[in-house]
């Protein structure tokens, strides 16, 4: 099934892996080289039902379902994992390509005469006005409520950051925070072209002396 879709099974990392459900037998993992995308299999020894976990998912970054007996449902859910995989691996990082499109942007604050790149009072408290803007646009997009409170605490730990830091720090630290947060929370394409928008929107087309 592996060479059907057009991959190569030297590509993958065939594993034991310890069961959720018993002691013995362990549950078999597929995990893609290089990547975190994994196919899990595993059992209810006593009742004999298949379990599967994979990653990508078909909508999700992950997904999980319970064939039972029918090992035929199991090889269509594998192949459907190996067809996600294909769209992942196919795909161009978008998370790069979305920070170096972000990164191009700036705070929309103009340069200082006397060359103070830190926020004055009045830039600190328009900077703060727009973190909150964008986080209360966060419920535009597809977000789960989950993700929304781990960027939402990204974006207070930036008000933070504020104080402390002069602007061009703080544009570097506010691109990476949001990059390595989405990555981390595995945020579907969509939803995470939805959030670039917003920040585009909020921080990227405005001048404000």
């Amino acid at each position: 099934m592996i060479e059907k879709i057009g991959l190569n099974p030297s590509q993958f990392v065939f594993e034991p892996v310890p069961s959720r459900f018993d002691v013995l037998p362990s549950a078999t993992r597929l995990t893609f080289r290089g990547t975190e995308y994994a196919f899990l299999i595993d059992r209810r020894h006593r009742r004999d039902f298949h379990y599967v976990l994979y990653c990508p998912g078909l909508h999700n970054y992950e997904a999980e379902a319970n064939p039972g007996t029918d090992w035929h449902l199991v090889k269509a859910y594998f192949k459907e994992w190996l067809e996600n995989l294909l769209r992942e691996i196919g795909e161009p990082d978008r998370w790069q390509s979305l920070a170096v499109e972000l990164a191009g942007t700036t705070v929309g604050f103009e340069p200082r005469s006397d060359g103070d790149t830190f926020f004055t009072v009045k830039e600190y408290d328009q900077l703060v006005g727009r973190l909150d803007t964008a986080s209360q646009r966060l419920d535009e997009t597809g977000l789960s409520e989950e993700e929304i409170e781990v960027i939402r605490v990204k974006f207070n730990h930036m008000k933070d950051m504020g104080r402390k830091l002069n602007r061009s720090d703080w544009e570097s630290l506010f691109v990476g925070t949001i990059v390595s947060s989405m990555t981390q929370l595995g945020v579907n394409p969509e939803a995470a072209q939805q959030v670039w928008n917003i920040l585009k929107e909020v921080f990227g087309n405005l001048l404000l002396g």
